[in-house]
């Protein structure tokens, strides 16, 4: 949709939307990590299943922590006090997904 080389028009824009894109693949493939970590456990490979975990919680922590420098939170709740567009131009917006990655502990797997 929007251009990602840098110096575009809407190169930030388009850094969001992609950052978005890459949020929602990995709350889609929680399913997936919660599969092979029981099936880790279940064949006795827990050692395996915590280093994968350990990996998951990285990525979520890296995530989650971009998200304040991907969409910083507005300097002002006035419309129209920042500098405008020219005429007919419409920057266009993008807002944070509606949800933050979670993290998980071996313990939600085993009991306690």
């Amino acid at each position: 949709k929007y251009s990602l080389k840098e110096g575009s028009k809407y190169e930030y824009f388009a850094i969001q939307e992609a950052f978005k894109q890459i949020m929602t693949f990995l709350k889609k493939g929680k399913s997936r990590i919660e599969d092979m970590v029981n099936i880790l456990l279940l064949q006795g490979f827990r050692e395996d299943a915590r280093k994968l975990l350990c990996a998951q919680q990285e990525l979520v922590s890296l995530v989650n922590a971009s998200i304040e420098t991907i969409w910083p939170a507005p300097k002002s709740d006035v419309v129209g006090e920042e500098e405008e567009e020219g005429p007919g131009e419409v920057e266009p917006v993008s807002y944070p997904p509606g949800f933050v990655l979670a993290k998980w502990s071996l313990q939600q797997f085993v009991g306690s």
